[in-house]
């Protein structure tokens, strides 16, 4: 898949009637701890309107350098699983509502509880990530996760930027012309892609 999103890249670049697609390859550690309730405070209402969830501040760093990219809180809101028995691929769709709390009026140590011995912070994560972004609106990330003590997981994802498809919605509501479907239709086009690319992949091979 790094091949042929790679490949991608190339022909983006090489025709002059395309866009061309981004690539950046961040390596990252996140960190997970519980919220404390100044934590819970700093949250927007969406967030504090679902009572009795564990929530965890991950921390975003830069592996090599230790600067912060994030301090992220997530909620999922619903999953959509699609069985492709004919693929290498399954698939899962994700709705879910984020924050980023890495911000200059909140102190970092007041939005988490510290870890005790009966309930200890789980292990670190180091994401190495080969990150593709298409039109601005649409990113492709290749990444390998690493846990202490546990065999390294690979996950490909593909995500839809939040900000364009919140200001389709709007005017879409408002009854004004819009690309929602569009959008949305994209980002099904781009998930159809990489699978007919890996299957089209195995079958030359």
């Amino acid at each position: 898949m790094n091949k042929i999103l790679n490949g991608a890249i190339t022909e983006s670049v090489r025709n002059p009637g395309r866009i061309a697609m981004q690539y950046s390859h961040p390596r990252v550690t996140d960190s997970f701890r519980t919220l404390s309730p100044a934590g819970y405070q700093a949250l927007p209402p969406a967030f504090q309107r679902r009572p009795g969830r564990d929530l965890r501040l991950r921390t975003s760093t830069d592996t090599k350098t230790g600067q912060v990219h994030a301090r992220i809180v997530k909620i999922g809101l619903a999953d959509l699983h699609i069985f492709n028995p004919a693929g290498d691929y399954d698939c899962r769709i994700s709705i879910n509502l984020e924050v980023n709390l890495d911000r200059p009026d909140l102190h970092p140590e007041d939005l988490i509880e510290p870890p005790t011995g009966e309930k200890l912070a789980p292990p670190d994560r180091k994401k190495d990530r080969l990150s593709y972004r298409h039109l601005d609106t649409y990113s492709i990330d290749l990444t390998r996760v690493d846990v202490l003590h546990l065999a390294s997981k690979y996950e490909l994802e593909l995500e839809v930027e939040s900000g364009v498809l919140r200001r389709q919605m709007e005017l879409m509501q408002r009854g004004e012309p819009h690309a929602f479907g569009d959008v949305v239709g994209g980002f099904l086009d781009n998930a159809t892609f990489l699978m007919r690319c890996q299957a089209s992949k195995q079958q030359q091979g």
